[in-house]
């Protein structure tokens, strides 16, 4: 398990995200579709001064683990994690209310962290791993229903005609520290509860040990499955270590299988080196820690080979998004570390052809995501996204709305 100041600063370079309430969305009539935005050239991070000016931001949010999803009419919930709550906006980004509290009855909460919309009218909810449960709500915050889960459910997913999709783990392995993840992609029917496996592969989860802890990087090394709704409410499977997506209906037959344009980056030693080292500093900074406490975790980090950590290549991309058009989403992966690392996003059309590849410019802000955390929506009318303020002189959140020039 990543501990959490690391996990902040691998969110810092990563961007992942889940609109699927957008699919029945779609550029108005005579306006420019969002795939021509895309290759005008970079999406830079520059607010709206209009959207949310009435919300106390920072009274509502203190923490990055938060996931976002927009509704047809162009509300929007954001799931707070460490608060059990979800939080309805008006489409100015006006607050409108909130909902649960933390529990495990009928319209609890333990930690939401995955929102989509069913069929343009249920409000999808996943919980923390522990929990095994996902729960629908109507767009109002009304509980309507829990479905309950042999294995704890990951990234849940709406698709169409009452169909979800998400992802459960297996593991295998010699002890805590050789690990291979077995991941199973599953349909499950709302209605009746009907269960459909369509694809499963496996990840390498190997962890070092550094003093007392286990530090496993998992999906940043190993590779992971990645799903997503298309715009029809078909399913699409990634494996982030294959150059290609599958394309499943909601009763589970494969319908395409999608080929992508990114190259595999070849895991060098001096890419080892340069992670080993950027997780070292990052630790050398720790400040919630006993500062002896942090020497010697410096030590032990310096003495441990992280070879182990790593396969051949890098896994791919981050994550995949279909946006309010039907366009696939890819965020490829870069050697690069740290805080100022590019967010490259390829674009396929919804059948799959290749358009450009585009870069997000933060600005003043930090786009910080992670695949737990689902905090941006391509909407027809702009970019929403939760964002950190830079410059802040303490930890500032703010969700903000970026036009489309």
């Amino acid at each position: 398990m990543i501990p959490f100041p690391l996990f902040r600063i691998f969110a810092f370079a990563l961007v992942i995200l889940s609109c699927s309430s957008l699919f029945e969305a779609g550029s108005p009539s005579g306006q420019t579709g969002l795939a021509d935005v895309y290759k005008s050239g970079p999406i830079q991070l520059e607010q709206d001064p209009g959207f949310g000016k009435n919300t106390d931001w920072n009274a509502l949010f203190y923490s990055l683990f938060c996931d976002m999803v927009v509704a047809p009419d162009g509300t929007f919930f954001i799931a707070s994690s460490r608060q059990h709550k979800i939080f309805k906006f008006d489409h100015d980004g006006n607050l409108v209310k909130s909902f649960g509290r933390e529990g495990q009855g009928p319209g609890d909460f333990y930690r939401p962290d995955n929102l989509s919309i069913l069929d343009g009218k249920l409000l999808v909810v996943g919980e923390y791993a522990s929990t095994q449960r996902i729960s629908l709500f109507d767009l109002e915050g009304n509980f309507k229903k829990v479905l309950k889960t042999s294995r704890p459910p990951f990234r849940p997913i709406a698709l169409r005609d009452g169909k979800i999709a998400y992802i459960i783990y297996n593991y295998r392995g010699d002890g805590p520290t050789d690990r291979k993840k077995i991941a199973s992609v599953l349909i499950r029917d709302t209605n009746t509860d009907e269960e459909i496996k369509v694809a499963e592969a496996t990840f390498n989860q190997t962890s070092i040990r550094v003093g007392r802890l286990l530090y496993s990087f998992g999906e940043e090394t190993g590779g992971t499955f990645f799903i997503a709704s298309s715009k029809e409410g078909n399913l699409i499977v990634g494996n982030s270590l294959l150059p290609s997506f599958d394309v499943f209906s909601p009763d589970g037959t494969k319908i395409s299988t999608i080929p992508i344009n990114i190259e595999p980056i070849p895991v060098t030693k001096r890419l080892i080196s340069e992670y080993k080292k950027h997780q070292i500093d990052q630790m050398s900074q720790h400040e919630s820690m006993a500062q002896n406490q942090v020497q010697e975790t410096v030590k032990e980090m310096k003495k441990a080979s992280w070879d182990r950590l790593f396969g051949e290549t890098l896994p791919l991309y981050r994550q995949i998004l279909v946006d309010a058009d039907g366009n696939i989403l890819v965020f490829r992966r870069t050697d690069c570390l740290g805080e100022d690392c590019p967010i490259l996003v390829q674009v396929y059309s919804p059948d799959g052809k290749y358009i450009c590849e585009t870069e997000l410019i933060e600005g003043p802000f930090n786009l910080a995501v992670d695949s737990r955390i689902m905090n941006m929506c391509f909407t027809e009318k702009g970019l929403i996204a939760m964002v950190e303020v830079k410059d802040a002189p303490e930890f500032e959140l703010r969700v903000i709305k970026v036009k489309y020039l």
